[in-house]
């Protein structure tokens, strides 16, 4: 939690492609219908 407030975003979780664009959506949703400014994104693994 401390790392989105001082960093501006943090990780949640780690899932195979289509799990991550599915949880994403799912949470954008829920925010909006809730009026929380809350942004969910995905990217890639880095080495």
């Amino acid at each position: 939690m401390m790392a989105v407030h001082s960093r501006g975003k943090g990780v949640c979780g780690i899932f195979p492609k289509e799990i991550a664009e599915m949880k994403s959506h799912e949470i954008i949703t829920m925010a909006q219908a809730h009026e929380h400014p809350l942004i969910s994104e995905i990217e890639p693994l880095t080495d």
